[in-house]
């Protein structure tokens, strides 16, 4: 009887591990934009066909709120206290022209291909975009987040006021435009120019040859060759 007694208690002792919820489509209208306010994680992938699917902890599958407002896809949770281990919500567009993050979640970007391209965050969130094949590129960060860019553009223009960090050194580019009015840290590639206003305390670092004008009136490092 002992043995049966010690063993139902053990069992009673182990924490029941939650299942990952089934995959749950969301049905949304035509969009190019993805906005992330919650703490959830987004994969952005190119495809013909639009799509949203979530998984992960079905608490927080079942707490999200996604719709489409104007041409942006807005990735949300219903108000509450939720306690989860958050969702994965992969998202399938034929072109991505912007993504931004208000909050502290995660979007990475497998490709992104088109005439313009914005990503922005104002919170304490990370983008990651793999794959960018644009004319022109724009990188925003007020916040204390991370961004980070691979592939090439025309131009690219980075602002960063926050503590954050900005890399897109794999990002093969002619000319860079910097701003800088934060304490966070900025590296880039300019193969033939680079116009750096340095009005922060933070560090810039560019690479990739190109000629540098520099226009500094806070106590940032500058670091161009």
């Amino acid at each position: 009887m002992r043995p049966r007694l010690t063993l139902l208690l053990a069992g009673l002792a182990v924490p029941a591990i939650a299942q990952d919820a089934p995959p749950r489509s969301f049905a949304v209208g035509a969009f190019d934009a993805v906005e992330l306010t919650g703490a959830d994680s987004v994969v952005v992938v190119a495809g013909a066909t639009r799509s949203v699917v979530a998984s992960g902890d079905p608490r927080a599958v079942a707490a999200l709120a996604i719709d489409v407002r104007g041409d942006t896809l807005r990735v949300g949770r219903r108000p509450g206290n939720w306690r989860d281990t958050g969702a994965r919500v992969t998202v399938t567009v034929p072109q991505l022209r912007a993504a931004a993050i208000p909050g502290s979640g995660s979007i990475r970007i497998a490709s992104a291909t088109g005439r313009t391209f914005t990503g922005s965050i104002s919170g304490s969130g990370t983008l990651r975009v793999d794959g960018l094949d644009a004319e022109a590129a724009r990188f925003a960060l007020p916040g204390s987040g991370s961004i980070v860019a691979a592939g090439r553009a025309g131009t690219v223009g980075i602002a960063l006021d926050g503590s954050g960090k900005i890399d897109t050194r794999a990002l093969a580019a002619p000319s860079v435009r910097v701003t800088m009015g934060g304490s966070g840290e900025i590296a880039a590639t300019a193969t033939r120019s680079a116009d750096i206003d340095a009005g922060g305390s933070g560090l810039i670092r560019i690479g990739g040859g190109g000629r540098c004008a520099i226009h500094k009136s806070g106590s940032a490092i500058v670091r161009c060759g």
